[in-house]
């Protein structure tokens, strides 16, 4: 499986869906893990990612084996969970144990082991690119951003 992550506004959706209208027989991909809306405390958001995040996985090997040269892509991985809970404790919005315990987890669930996907692409754009791109989404039209 090939994940492919990085910041919201970076163009990780946008080309998983071209790849897949392009290829729609070859390419399979599993879209962004968005948890339930009932989960408040951080930790709990973070294990319900993960959890999904190990299960994709799972899933991509059993249709690679049933499929074989089809290509299995995720739209995010582990590496996004990791990141947001390092930024909010790097920031002081977000206790410490919250990225411990998410760091934890994705090594139990076997995410950080190198052989658990194919490739991991991250994808970069500058921060000021990423914000006009989320606004202009919100009011459907170009917008310019000066920070």
């Amino acid at each position: 499986m090939i994940a492919i992550d990085g910041m919201p506004g970076d163009g990780k959706t946008t080309a998983l869906h071209r790849l897949q209208d392009a290829l729609p027989n070859q390419v399979v991909v599993f879209p962004e893990a968005q948890p339930p809306g009932d989960l408040i405390p951080d930790g709990a958001t973070a294990r319900y990612l993960l959890t999904e995040a190990q299960g994709r996985l799972t899933d991509a090997r059993r249709l690679q084996q049933a499929h074989p040269g089809l290509l299995v892509l995720s739209d995010r991985c582990h590496i996004g969970v990791l990141a947001y809970r390092y930024a909010l404790q790097a920031t002081c919005q977000g206790p410490r144990q919250d990225f411990d315990r998410a760091l934890e987890l994705a090594h139990y669930f076997g995410l950080t082991d190198p052989a658990a996907h194919d490739r991991v692409l991250v994808l970069l754009v500058d921060p000021a690119e990423s914000v006009a791109r989320r606004l202009a989404e919100r009011v459907g039209a170009p917008v310019l951003v000066v920070l």
